[in-house]
């Protein structure tokens, strides 16, 4: 099996590796996990309205941006509760992002899943581009959890290992559909289109307007896609070795 790959902020490829365990990073500012789970109805009600109060903060002002006072004041609590469930706003954000890895795991299996080698591709990249997006903008907070370096060791790794699962779930899409494909080029194609994928949302789940520009970047990302991705029989895909228009003398 080939390297798992991800993106590095400067666009070049590495293999993925997680942080150590308990390791701090950068924005980290402590303990990252919730002090308890809540026993009865009455606090579990209150650490859901903490979360849909947080997330709500996180998508529209920002996680920076928000304080665990302005959390409790959304939440209709007070600040001590806030502390009772959570030591400090990273572990909101912590809570939150294991929340999103638990809801989106399962719809991604799915559509991969049912992507079989007779689907049209067109029909596998509409449903794994809708699905994605309603995912998205049923949850404001997303892009703030896994678009951005504001995690915990334990956040980044669940966000990798997310990451890696739908790459290499692709990638068996990938070599389904296209027996003749190198599995060192399915490897990296997979991992290109999701990372593709991610900062189309991001820009979409950042763009103002009424919906109709983020509706047409979802068309053009899936242009994108089955461009990219349509198999030519000759173990590699349309968009590969392909010259980029206007490219040379560029850098």
């Amino acid at each position: 099996m080939g390297e798992r790959y991800c993106i590095m902020g400067g666009g070049g490829l590495r293999a993925a590796r997680h942080p150590a365990p308990g390791a701090i990073l950068p924005g980290m500012d402590g303990e990252s996990t919730p002090r308890r789970a809540p026993r009865q109805a009455r606090g579990r009600a209150r650490v859901e309205r903490i979360l849909a109060a947080a997330a709500e903060l996180f998508g529209t002002v920002g996680y920076e941006a928000t304080t665990t006072n302005a959390i409790a004041e959304r939440a209709r609590t007070s600040i001590g509760s806030v502390y009772q469930f959570f030591p400090n706003k990273q572990a909101i954000l912590q809570a939150l992002a294991n929340r999103y890895l638990a809801d989106l795991r399962p719809l991604i299996d799915v559509i991969l899943a049912d992507a079989g080698a007779c689907d049209p591709l067109p029909d596998v990249v509409d449903r794994l581009i809708d699905t994605l997006a309603a995912f998205h903008a049923t949850r404001p907070a997303f892009v703030h959890v896994f678009h951005r370096s504001l995690g915990s060791a334990e956040l980044a790794a669940s966000a990798e290992d997310l990451n890696a699962a739908i790459v290499e779930r692709l990638r068996g899409v990938l070599m389904a559909r296209d027996p003749g494909l190198a599995e060192g080029r399915a490897d990296l194609v997979a991992a290109v289109s999701v990372e593709v994928v991610k900062a189309m949302l991001a820009l979409a789940a950042s763009a103002p307007g009424d919906g109709a520009f983020q509706a047409r970047l979802m068309a053009e990302t899936k242009r994108l896609l089955v461009r990219y991705l349509q198999p030519d029989g000759t173990g590699e895909l349309h968009g590969a070795g392909v010259p980029i228009a206007g490219a040379t003398g560029l850098g």
